[in-house]
């Protein structure tokens, strides 16, 4: 029997940097050597991996890859017919088809019944205005371009052809690797930037850095450091009113069974020491995050990853948990992750595993980055396919749940 697809999302965000969609990344399964696939290019191994993915987004839910947004699925002009697919909820999905090799088949009658379903249609990789996209323009819900392949000049005037072609949708770029293409883009007219770019730390206006984020990354610091006890720590959140809030709301929810707490001691009782910093150091991270909520997800499904590989393997999940957090920290800085760990009094098997992804803490750490931006190679070559699909979707429901109990939206 095979593996599961594996199956991530990569976020599609707006000029804002608010996500405004998701792509849906997936990986053909796995096979036993005793019974060897189809070739990977036949319609019938198409097909076979088609329903593998459409029972693996239903089992493991949907909701949990995108919560309450949608996300691009690739389809193609075959799997289009495939029965399952209209299993799938069309305000969820957009069923989104590669811009090459069109003319091959008569698409607006397959796509005719899906749309009048509800489901709503993009094109992939657009580089330029072929006579295959002029009997689709019109109906087309989403056009993305590869900006990779054009180049920041090259946006503005395919996206008016297709626009004079009878374009009438959302245009994505796709593929940014520098802000100079994402502001090509935008001037342009697109709404929706994915790319590499946004996978860096972005520079942090000098202002901001040393108001909110500043006292964060020094509460973050005083957290961890080895040496701080429960008094310490208590009288670190007795003096953020948001903290405090937070700790008694946390601690007080249905989720810890432990019914109202009236004290800042009693909270740091019920949770205890591990547990407490581990908490602090998330909330103290929503003060950094701003409305950036993204991030604030992306750590809580790292850390949850991070937790259940390492425990699989026998290691700490508290150092997993934390190597998982921390990792995020120079996307919500702006700043280098080592300029970011220097002021934090980590220990060294912490710091090899954010910095180095040396040890078992690294080796999970790696291993939760190359599923997160789709490394399917690098997540084949660790053996451990089905094991981490199931720490991936466990992680997302976790990061949705504590989003909720800390009080923030995601």
């Amino acid at each position: 029997m095979s593996t599961p697809p594996l199956i991530a999302r990569q976020p599609v965000y707006d000029a804002r940097h608010h996500v405004l969609a998701w792509d849906i990344a997936h990986a053909r399964a796995q096979h036993p050597a005793a019974t060897p696939p189809a070739e990977p290019d036949s319609e019938a191994a198409e097909a076979a991996h088609f329903e593998l993915l459409t029972g693996a987004l239903l089992v493991a839910g949907l909701e949990r890859l995108i919560g309450n947004g949608f996300g691009f699925l690739p389809v193609s002009a075959h799997t289009l017919l495939s029965p399952t697919l209209r299993l799938l909820p069309p305000l969820q999905v957009v069923l989104t088809l590669p811009a090459a090799g069109l003319q091959s088949v008569d698409l607006p009658a397959r796509l005719a019944p899906l749309q009048r379903a509800g489901y709503r249609v993009a094109l992939d990789g657009c580089r330029s205005l072929e006579p295959g996209l002029l009997p689709l323009l019109p109906d087309l819900d989403f056009l993305r371009l590869d900006a990779a392949a054009l180049g920041a000049a090259a946006l503005a005037p395919l996206l008016q052809s297709l626009r004079g072609a009878g374009f009438h949708g959302v245009a994505i770029a796709t593929g940014i690797a520098d802000a100079g293409t994402a502001q090509a883009a935008l001037d342009a007219g697109v709404l929706g930037l994915q790319g590499p770019l946004f996978r860096r730390p972005q520079p942090v206006a000098a202002s901001a850095l040393d108001t909110g984020r500043e006292a964060a990354l020094t509460l973050i610091a005083a957290l961890n450091r080895p040496d701080a006890g429960l008094p310490e720590i208590s009288n670190l959140i007795r003096r953020d009113a948001t903290l405090t809030y937070k700790l008694l709301r946390y601690v007080g929810s249905a989720w810890f069974g432990l019914g109202e707490v009236h004290s800042v001691d009693h909270a740091l009782i019920c949770l205890g020491r591990l547990r407490l910093r581990l908490w602090a150091t998330l909330v103290a991270m929503t003060g950094a995050a701003g409305e950036r909520h993204d991030l604030l997800e992306l750590a809580l499904v790292r850390a949850g990853m991070c937790r259940d590989l390492l425990l699989a393997e026998g290691g700490d999940a508290e150092t997993g948990t934390l190597a998982g957090l921390l990792s995020t920290l120079d996307l919500l800085f702006g700043l280098p992750l080592e300029r970011v760990l220097a002021g934090l009094p980590l220990n060294r098997e912490l710091r090899q595993a954010l910095l180095e992804h040396a040890g078992p803490a690294g080796r999970a750490l790696a291993l939760a980055l190359a599923y997160e931006r789709g490394d399917w190679e690098e997540v084949h070559a660790a053996g451990r396919d089905e094991q981490v699909f199931d720490a991936y979707f466990a992680a997302l429901a976790q990061a949705h749940e504590t989003l909720e109990q800390i009080g923030t939206s995601h």
